[in-house]
């Protein structure tokens, strides 16, 4: 299978997306390492992304996902399921606020 990052279709020509949806199966840092400049220059204004769930903080467990995130203006929120469970692996939800540069 061939791969490459998102920073590279971009340069490309693909337009930057608006949305992301992740489900890479733990590899989230690294899609997020090869998006660092649609993050920085054009971040989308949402992603939906998993990880393992803090039931103190009610957010990710990987300190490196928030850390990213944040860094780049998201508020990340917990998706809860319609019945109320709580799984090991969850659904978040970032939302950027900031305006686009």
């Amino acid at each position: 299978v061939h791969c490459t990052t998102i920073d590279n279709l971009i340069i490309n020509g693909l337009p930057s997306p608006t949305v992301l949806k992740l489900d890479v199966e733990g590899y989230e840092l690294q899609v997020f390492s090869g998006a660092e400049q649609l993050l920085q220059h054009s971040p989308p204004r949402v992603v939906v992304f998993e990880d393992k769930y803090d039931a103190i903080t009610k957010l990710p467990q990987t300190l490196a996902i928030l850390e990213v995130l944040l860094k780049h203006g998201y508020n990340i929120s917990h998706i809860q399921r319609p019945n109320g469970e709580i799984h090991e692996v969850e659904n978040f939800i970032a939302i950027n606020e900031r305006p686009e540069s």
